[in-house]
């Protein structure tokens, strides 16, 4: 993570494509946004994802939904 201003963080990740699907982008993601929100009271996180990469903007909409100062 990265500071981008104030209490704004963004995030990223890059899983080698023989561990697609398997859900370590998911679980590693699930425990820096916990530690983010819940230990370093960030107000905010962003990620951002390449076109295409359906999965991650499949996750990045539920983890949205679920946490509502996760963009």
């Amino acid at each position: 993570m990265h500071q981008r201003a104030g209490h704004c963080y963004e995030t990223g990740y890059w899983i080698g494509e023989p561990y697609w699907g398997k859900g370590f982008a998911t679980e590693a993601l699930n425990k820096v946004l916990d530690f983010a929100f819940d230990e370093l009271q960030i107000v905010r996180v962003q990620a951002f994802v390449f076109e295409g990469n359906t999965a991650s903007e499949e996750y990045l909409k539920n983890a949205d939904s679920n946490r509502r100062d996760f963009y």
